[in-house]
């Protein structure tokens, strides 16, 4: 979990962790210099079992790259400081999934919420292999958890892209064949609205033009066809 001045919406985004049945479970939390009542609300959670350290010269993805090197376990998933596990059991169903099938990843299915928690948007996934994410779709990063041995094999999150390096992680993801990925048909988060790449039209535009890059830079054909069909299907999701 990175943050940074997000005491609004950090401490549902904690106690929704914490109330995950599974029981070996490791959160790693990322400050980057909040200036807030963050790290109040954080420290208010010293009886539970976290490593929380703040830098404040890192970055939002050098700071996730660092979490992940710093995790001890063996899967990773990404839990935004403004986002929550859609229930108790979602951790537990993703590990079951990884011990039974020897996966390398699994992906599932989000709902967007507003501010007043109420679901605006649901994306339901459909099965993705390489072809699929070749023609432009992938499933939401946050619904993705990972085996921590992947980030040996494609590379972590590429600090060169301000906003959209979970998209190039994607399809870096989803283009490998030798990856064994698995959807599984549940909802795993409840996302607010308006994050780093939709919060403002300029936002957009940088994410779309960084998108356009990353497709270039991976030799998929037809970027701007591909992020207009991204468009068009989120649309559609409302």
């Amino acid at each position: 979990m990175v943050c940074k001045n997000s005491s609004e919406t950090i401490k549902d985004s904690l106690d929704s962790f914490f109330r995950q049945n599974l029981p070996d479970k490791e959160l790693i939390i990322v400050d980057g210099g909040s200036t807030d009542k963050t790290i109040d609300i954080i420290n208010n959670y010293k009886n539970k079992n976290f490593i929380f350290e703040t830098i404040k010269h890192l970055g939002l993805y050098e700071s996730i790259n660092y979490g992940i090197k710093k995790s001890t376990g063996g899967i990773i998933g990404l839990l935004h400081s403004d986002d929550v596990y859609y229930d108790n059991n979602v951790l537990n169903r993703v590990y079951e999934n990884f011990l039974l099938d020897k996966l390398d990843a699994v992906y599932t299915d989000i709902v967007f919420i507003n501010k007043s928690k109420k679901i605006i948007r649901k994306w339901i996934n459909t099965e993705v292999d390489s072809i699929v994410a070749s023609n432009g779709f992938l499933p939401p990063h946050t619904g993705l958890f990972v085996k921590k041995s992947v980030f040996d094999i494609i590379g972590y999150y590429n600090v060169n892209y301000a906003i959209s390096s979970d998209i190039e992680f994607m399809y870096k993801l989803f283009l490998n064949k030798d990856l064994k990925k698995k959807y599984l048909n549940f909802f795993s988060a409840r996302m607010l609205i308006g994050g780093l790449s939709t919060k403002s039209p300029i936002s957009i535009f940088k994410s779309n033009f960084e998108v356009y890059k990353i497709l270039k830079s991976l030799k998929v054909k037809h970027p701007i066809i591909l992020i207009l069909k991204k468009i068009l299907t989120k649309i559609k999701q409302y």
